[in-house]
């Protein structure tokens, strides 16, 4: 189904296209050890590659700073898609997690969260990339390409939740006071 929101976001998407030197295929630049940079996406016709970071993920997996995690991510056959940090694997199922309470549709969801897996993890995460974007921008599940934020820009020292967006027809649009967000994935050279 289309929607406002999955325009909007191919609308960004192009924008960013003409704002960027010619991309290569980006699903290559996604492997390996990279960076996690926050973008602010909630205006996506205006959303720029430089102008819109709001900050980068930690190793726990939340928005920082400047407290930017190294992050590994492995092809097919290892861990199949999967993002690691130098604290473990990433997940949005721990339920020591806060939940995004404002957000009708994923009212019930779990902020992002990297470390040892505990015995209430059901199913791998897998996330990857869709060429033909400007850059690496970090998807999960089903065209999930939108992150949720709090509508705050971290300042030094916090350590701020980042849930999926998610959205239906009571909610077809970010809730009051959160942000989209991108997550922009910045390989980093092997140390």
């Amino acid at each position: 189904m289309v929607t406002p929101r999955l325009i909007a976001l191919v609308q960004a998407a192009a924008l960013l296209w003409t704002q960027t030197a010619t991309a290569a295929n980006v699903a290559d630049q996604f492997v390996g050890r990279g960076r996690i940079q926050v973008l602010n996406a909630s205006d996506p016709f205006k959303t720029s590659l430089d102008a819109d970071r709001i900050g980068c993920i930690n190793a726990a997996g939340q928005l920082t700073h400047s407290d930017c995690a190294v992050f590994n991510q492995l092809p097919p056959p290892a861990t199949p898609f999967s993002l690691s940090s130098p604290a473990g694997n990433c997940t949005t199922q721990n339920p020591d997690m806060p939940v995004n309470s404002d957000s009708i549709y994923g009212r019930g969801t779990h902020a992002w969260w990297c470390g040892e897996q505990g015995d209430w993890m059901q199913h791998k995460e897998w996330y990857y990339t869709i060429n033909g974007w400007p850059a690496p921008f970090i998807c999960s599940g089903e065209m999930r390409c939108l992150w949720d934020i709090k509508a705050n820009v971290p300042k030094e020292g916090d350590e701020l939740p980042v849930w999926q967006f998610f959205w239906g027809s009571q909610q077809p649009d970010i809730e009051p006071g959160h942000w989209n967000v991108l997550l922009l994935w910045v390989p980093v050279d092997e140390e």
